[in-house]
């Protein structure tokens, strides 16, 4: 048990030490305006994501079979689909829905949500499944994969020029490169 506890504690504490190492660079490469559209972004898509899943994922934890854990899980995952779907049809209002945010840059990475929520609501699923089977390790793996996919590309976007958009980018490529 405390092995298990000391991997996700372990592969946490170096996600969050390399963020704050990087972060002194990424403030002189983006704007602060980046940063707040960043935190919007992530908001919103925290919100979108948390509606998407339902939290059906925390049901894959307690069936006793494996069957019936596995149908809890594909359950969450037709449910995220409808819900990907539905943020889906409103990018044609990305404009008035950027507006109502009083913020008219989300406009332009309003469709980003829709692999932003797939790929988060996926791993919630996925990390429900794999905390289930005990692969506390794997669950790790992809925590450090994430943080350094992510810094690399924010890093990335903004050596090239990349601003206000490059963070959020960045944001959404992270969980799929991991």
């Amino acid at each position: 048990m405390y092995r298990n506890i000391g991997k996700l504690l372990s592969a946490n504490v170096f996600a969050q030490v390399l963020g704050l190492l990087i972060y002194p660079i990424l403030t002189r490469l983006f704007a602060p305006e980046d940063f707040g559209l960043l935190n919007l972004f992530l908001s919103i898509g925290g919100i979108l994501t948390l509606l998407a899943t339902s939290e059906y994922q925390s049901a894959v934890l307690l069936p006793k079979q494996e069957q019936e854990a596995a149908g809890v899980a594909r359950v969450a995952l037709l449910l995220m689909g409808a819900w990907i779907l539905l943020i889906a049809l409103t990018i044609p209002f990305s404009s008035p829905i950027a507006t109502l945010f009083k913020a008219p840059e989300l406009a332009c990475c309003y469709w980003l949500l829709v692999p932003y929520v797939a790929a988060m609501g996926a791993w919630a699923v996925y990390n429900a499944w794999l905390t289930r089977r005990k692969a506390f390790g794997q669950i790790s793996v992809y925590q450090l994969n994430q943080s350094a996919s992510g810094v690399l590309t924010k890093l990335l976007f903004g050596w090239i020029g990349w601003l206000r958009s490059g963070l959020i980018i960045s944001s959404v490529l992270a969980p799929f490169i991991a």
